[in-house]
């Protein structure tokens, strides 16, 4: 048997010395043929070659042994102890003697695990590792306190090598600490309260019942401003349910450290445990949609997109899900078909989210909902407060042009007015139109014409306008006006409405009007017009006639002749004459006429100053006669008012000659006006006394000499 034990010699343990078997170097492998010499002064064996095992394999090593006898100083390490538990460790005492002149420490080591124990220096009652324990009885240092493997060093020194001290026992007092078994929440266990409830299992080997409790949270792992502190709490129970109606009333979401000790029965607590994480979030996420818009009308939806959020401090979010709902039959989208029951389609993305809705079956003019609820990683649902509305329409509007009318002519156009219509449900959003001179093919731009279409934003809907007033029209132009009506799904009409119209702004030109042929006068009320009027691009269309320029016959078909009642009274008549064209233009003329329908008035006749008699044929006659209008133009006289004289001029004295016979005579008297209006006859007498005869052979009734 080969073996590689190593054994000292002491020559100074009495007379024959003793061999001590060494356990606590590392010794060279068995050899023969070996050299080995000790090194004066210097307590030193070297050893060097030798052959290992079977010849001839050999070893070129060189060893070192430094032994120790009659050494000054020497040290004992105890073998490992296990307690069997967590342990406080109270006092160390030590059964020993301990001659003049010589000295025994003690150092101590402990470990939860026996192999960390090396890992551990040996220190003193202070836990440095140049104190020792001196004394026969000592208390423990209470850093070792919670371990649970034990070693103790034991250092001595002496002054004379023939004294030493001796150890007889060393004898160490602990308690088994309790343990605490954590049962939950567990390490990184998300939960969904804020008032969580804390459990554990109390174990100990000589202690039937746990006493106290002391229970930490905090926000950080070093838990150096605790948030949350049970302080000891003196009760069996083996669980803590977060209070209300204290200080503090629920704990924060976000991630939290919690740990906690006990004390048993011996008023031993053990050291708190590991800290556990827990993650709290008792709140659910919240999202939102972006499109469709609540209220929103669409002719084409290809994605339904939002955004997402998790409150701060949660877990984060899991997932986002829509519920689409067809309000006409309350049907719902499952991915392929709508469907009766209710249900959620898990959309892509979280923050932002998006869900594809191109090959959803969507009905043109009905009204839908969808609605968004998150998911956290702590399996929060969010409730849906609300849920927005939208309208598929993808039928096209329609619009009609009100005025101007087609194909008509016009002399301003300021305002263009029209209709639009949408059957799909979303209602008109707006209507565009643009404007054409076909005769040179510019469109109105706002500003001038220019080529190329310029689509012109209206006022209103279902009712619209443009305002053309600043439209520069040009006479004699043709214009076509389009439309075209957009829904508020985007929808555009398809066949734009459109009319076209000519446009002329000049009035018409060269009106005449000439009564009765440009007679001065007129006698009758009745009198004929003869009218004229030229326009050269829409044309003449209509007339009318006034008597004060006010108040108008209705307009008629233009003609060039007119029959015209003149207002009553005498005295100088005007008559308005207006004509329009086909574009509305007017143009006016007016003529003049004087209407006298009465004949001279205040008419008289005297005879010689008004004598009564007279001896001569021969008198003398005064006359007068007014006129209101056209003036006393003629007068002529008669002895019987039956057979009268020619006409004459009018003046105020006439000689007259009586007829022969003595006897009264009468004269009589009528005047005409310049139009031949005849005034009612006068008359005046006078007695012929004449005592000479007078000769009347042809029986005239008057003197042979007239």
């Amino acid at each position: 048997v080969i073996s590689n034990e190593t054994w000292i010699f002491d020559f100074n343990d009495g007379p024959k010395g003793t061999w001590t078997k060494y356990k606590g170097i590392t010794s060279p492998s068995p050899r023969t043929g070996h050299s080995m010499a000790g090194i004066s002064n210097t307590k030193k064996v070297l050893l060097f070659g030798g052959y290992l095992g079977v010849i001839p394999w050999s070893s070129d090593e060189t060893w070192t042994y430094k032994y120790g006898m009659n050494a000054t100083n020497g040290t004992y390490i105890s073998e490992p102890f296990d307690t069997g538990s967590n342990s406080s460790f109270y006092s160390i005492s030590r059964s020993a003697s301990i001659p003049t002149g010589t000295q025994l420490r003690i150092q101590l080591r402990t470990a939860l695990d026996k192999d960390d124990l090396n890992k551990k220096p040996f220190v003193g009652p202070d836990g440095k590792t140049f104190t020792y324990y001196t004394t026969a009885v000592a208390e423990i240092w209470l850093g070792h306190n919670g371990d649970r493997w034990v070693q103790y060093k034991v250092v001595f020194n002496k002054t004379n090598i023939s004294i030493s001290p001796s150890l007889k026992d060393i004898t160490i007092t602990y308690n088994c600490l309790p343990n605490t078994i954590i049962l939950g929440p567990a390490n990184g266990e998300i939960l969904t309260t804020n008032k969580p409830t804390f459990d554990w299992i109390f174990e100990d080997y000589d202690s039937d019942q746990q006493k106290a409790f002391h229970l930490m949270i905090d926000d950080e792992l070093n838990f150096i401003n605790v948030e949350f502190n049970t302080s000891e709490q003196l009760t069996a129970e083996q669980q803590w349910v977060f209070p209300t109606g204290t200080s503090y009333t629920e704990i924060p979401d976000g991630s939290w450290y919690w740990k906690v000790r006990t004390q048993d029965s011996d008023g031993a607590w053990t050291k708190f445990s590991s800290s556990r994480i827990i993650i709290i979030d008792a709140h659910a996420p919240s999202s939102s949609l972006k499109t469709p818009i609540n209220n929103g009308f669409y002719n084409y939806l290809s994605e339904i997109s939002g955004t997402a959020n998790d409150p701060t401090n949660g877990t984060g979010l899991d997932k986002v899900e829509i519920a689409i709902k067809r309000l006409s039959d309350d049907y719902y989208w499952n991915g392929s078909a709508w469907m009766s029951t209710e249900s959620w389609l898990l959309t892509n993305g979280g923050a932002e989210w998006t869900y594809n809705t191109r090959d959803i079956f969507w009905t043109s003019g009905s009204q839908y909902s969808v609605e968004s609820r998150a998911t956290d990683f702590a399996a929060n649902v969010e409730v849906p407060e609300s849920k927005n509305l939208f309208t598929i329409d993808m039928d096209s509007p329609t619009s009609t042009i009100n005025t101007p009318l087609d194909n008509r002519w016009f002399n301003s156009v300021n305002l263009i007015t029209g209709n639009a219509e949408d059957t799909g449900g979303s209602s008109i959003d707006e209507v565009k139109i643009f404007i054409k001179c076909l005769d040179n093919n510019n469109y109105w731009d706002t500003n001038d014409w220019s080529l190329g279409i310029r689509w012109l934003d209206t006022s209103g809907t279902e009712q619209w306008s443009y305002n053309a007033s600043e439209v520069q029209w040009i006479t004699g132009n043709e214009y076509s006006i389009f439309s075209q009506a957009i829904d508020h799904s985007g929808n555009l009409e398809q066949n734009s409405s459109n009319i076209s119209f000519k446009y002329d702004a000049i009035a018409p030109e060269q009106l005449k009007i000439h009564i009765n042929h440009d007679d001065e006068y007129t006698t009758t009320n009745a009198v004929n017009l003869s009218v004229y009027a030229l326009d050269i691009d829409s044309g003449i269309s209509e007339m009318s006639f006034s008597s004060d320029g006010v108040t108008w016959t209705d307009w008629e078909k233009f003609g060039p002749t007119k029959e015209f009642e003149l207002s009553e009274g005498d005295g100088e008549k005007t008559i308005y004459f207006r004509v329009n064209d086909k574009a509305g233009n007017i143009a006016q003329k007016n003529d003049t006429i004087i209407l006298d329908t009465k004949p001279p008035h205040s008419i008289k006749i005297i005879i010689n100053d008004g004598e009564k008699e007279t001896e001569s044929i021969d008198v003398e006659l005064d006359l007068e006669a007014l006129d209101d209008t056209s003036g006393v133009y003629q007068m002529a006289f008669s002895s019987d008012a039956m057979i009268w004289s020619d006409w004459e001029d009018f003046k105020v004295m006439k000689s007259y000659k009586l007829s022969i016979g003595n006897g009264e005579k009468i004269i009589y008297f009528k005047v005409s006006d310049l139009v031949g209006n005849i005034a009612e006859p006068v008359f005046a007498s006078i007695i012929l006394n004449i005592t000479e005869p007078i000769v009347d052979s042809d029986n005239d009734g008057y003197p042979d000499d007239i």
